[in-house]
């Protein structure tokens, strides 16, 4: 058993104990796990966002190839080779690069900025292999953290669909469960326990990595993985995340003892619900002997007039 003997990482933001986390899933299935108290980690590197616990040398490093082959493709770009590093970067307009990376190594000399670029940019394929193995090796459990009592219209759109499902409860009552003791495990051994596991939670923390100050100096007290790039504030996320030693293939998950957890949630069903796949919820938290209940959303109720025939639609298209 791998016991978890720390939950929150100094530095990063928690919610209010009067908060709510949230969390939308697709189908009836997945609440079959929940109900044996397991909730699962995926690994970073099956996320949709690239980004995911990206290093600021590698962002801007990928931003200047990028915005380099671009730039290249519209410009005359004739009269000097591509790697002429004294001109490239005011003729493409990229020195807010190098001022960027400046400020991440604590450099000010424009051309040993410059120089740096170049060696790294040699190293690029290791940068990149690496960041590729810190999100292989890092699993999150993703919730959306919300003051309001009511769900999330697009939640319910991003993350869940027609026979879906959320679950909600209050921070105060996830944290106290986390105190408890919990264990890692995949399906087939638990984690190495050469090593203290640590399982991290906080908000995520949202910067425009195009102007990275904020990013750059946040890094030195919270973990990459707590990092997204600005486009995703929406989500207002908090995350769980434990980071292997070696990556597995298999999805890992965290334990609740006793099923802790559906002492203190709700059970929310999606917009589009019928009567049937109600009653199949029902049938099947009666047959785990727990005294909840599956509640119907009252998002479309909540809209009146042609809101409530738009939003009606939209949830089932």
């Amino acid at each position: 058993m791998t016991k978890i003997i720390e939950h929150i990482t100094t530095g990063i933001e928690q919610p209010q104990d009067d908060d709510y986390l949230w969390r939308y899933f697709k189908s009836f299935d997945r609440l079959k796990s929940f109900l044996s108290g397991k909730i699962f980690l995926a690994p970073l590197s099956s996320y949709e966002d690239y980004f995911e616990s990206i290093t600021p040398t590698h962002f801007y490093l990928h931003q200047f190839i990028n915005n380099l082959q671009i730039l290249q493709a519209n410009s005359d770009s004739r009269s000097f080779s591509p790697f002429d590093f004294k001109n490239i970067f005011e003729k493409f307009q990229l020195n807010w690069i190098t001022e960027s990376l400046g400020r991440l190594w604590n450099i000010y000399d424009q051309e040993k900025i410059r120089q740096i670029i170049k060696e790294q940019l040699q190293n690029l394929p290791n940068i990149i292999e690496n960041h590729i193995l810190l999100q292989q090796r890092t699993y999150a459990s993703c919730w959306f953290v919300s003051n309001n009592i009511e769900e999330d219209f697009l939640m319910w759109k991003s993350y869940s669909k027609v026979g879906g499902f959320a679950i909600k409860i209050k921070y105060s009552e996830f944290k106290n469960i986390l105190n408890h003791s919990l264990e890692l495990e995949d399906n087939k051994h638990f984690l190495d326990t050469s090593h203290t596991k640590l399982i991290k939670g906080g908000i995520i923390r949202y910067h425009n990595f195009m102007h990275g100050g904020d990013w750059i100096e946040g890094i030195k007290s919270v973990p990459l993985p707590f990092f997204k790039h600005s486009s995703y504030k929406n989500e207002k996320e908090f995350r769980l995340c434990v980071e292997q030693i070696t990556p597995s293939n298999e999805l890992n998950k965290v334990t609740f003892y006793d099923s802790m957890l559906w002492d203190k949630c709700e059970i929310i069903l999606h917009p589009s619900t019928t009567i049937t796949e109600y009653e199949k919820y029902k049938a099947l938290l009666k047959k785990h002997k727990l005294n909840i209940r599956p509640r119907f959303s009252n998002i479309i109720s909540r809209c009146k007039g042609d809101e409530k025939k738009i939003v009606e639609n939209l949830f089932n298209t």
